[in-house]
């Protein structure tokens, strides 16, 4: 699995990248061996105007091209990787599950034809 992460207009830390791989890593631990690439970018909307301005937008590509995204916004750099990774792994799950039942019916259907 390949992370990428960039943060283009935020100065971030060492320790929010950290944390990010960390998260990731943790919530696509099940499915790790589906994904080629993920793609991180955290980036500050607003700019000094404050609010909840701090944008995660994840891009997950499986090993069998599909593609996957989610983004959380939030006042917190941290918390909105926290959020965007809890959605990313439900949907990256729900897209293994769906492709694997889709894969065992094509073999049903195979084996019932003469």
């Amino acid at each position: 699995m390949q992370l990428l992460i960039r943060h283009p207009n935020l100065s971030a830390s060492p320790a929010l990248a950290s944390h990010t791989e960390n998260v990731l890593l943790r919530a696509l631990s099940r499915v790790a061996d589906r994904v080629a690439q993920v793609a991180v970018s955290i980036t500050d909307i607003n700019g000094l105007r404050g609010g909840p301005d701090k944008r995660c937008v994840l891009r997950v590509t499986l090993t069998s091209g599909e593609t996957a995204q989610v983004r959380h916004t939030s006042d917190c750099a941290y918390a909105a990787v926290d959020r965007a990774a809890d959605r990313i792994r439900r949907v990256v799950r729900e897209k293994v599950k769906r492709r694997r039942q889709m894969r065992r019916r094509s073999v049903q259907r195979r084996g019932r034809l003469p």
